[in-house]
């Protein structure tokens, strides 16, 4: 049952989100800077576990991942600017965004 909970409030978040980015753009975009997933997962795994020291070792992994997501946006944005037209620009930040994650994981290990 719990996971129909999560699934329903999940699921509710993202369309509203994503109707209020339709109608109000720059709302949308501060709604999406929000990191929702990240707020959504921690408090899943908290109220499953209720391990404090779980989630903190979660929130203290993101810090360098996060960054790496902002390639995802800068490189999306620059091609669309290049006209490459949504798909294509959409799934190079893509690639680029797991070539910067692939980097990092390589590193770190």
């Amino acid at each position: 049952m719990f996971y129909l909970i999560k699934l329903a409030i999940s699921s509710a978040i993202i369309l509203l989100v994503s109707e209020i980015a339709k109608r109000l753009p720059t709302l949308g975009a501060l709604i999406l800077s929000i990191p929702l997933i990240s707020i959504m997962a921690m408090c899943w795994l908290y109220f499953e576990t209720r391990d404090i020291t779980k989630v903190d070792a979660v929130a203290r992994s993101i810090y360098i991942p996060v960054l790496i997501s902002l390639v995802f946006f800068l490189s999306f944005s620059i091609l669309v600017k290049y006209n490459f037209g949504f798909i294509l620009a959409m799934l190079s930040a893509i690639v680029i965004m797991m070539a910067c994650y692939s980097v990092y994981y390589f590193l770190v290990r």
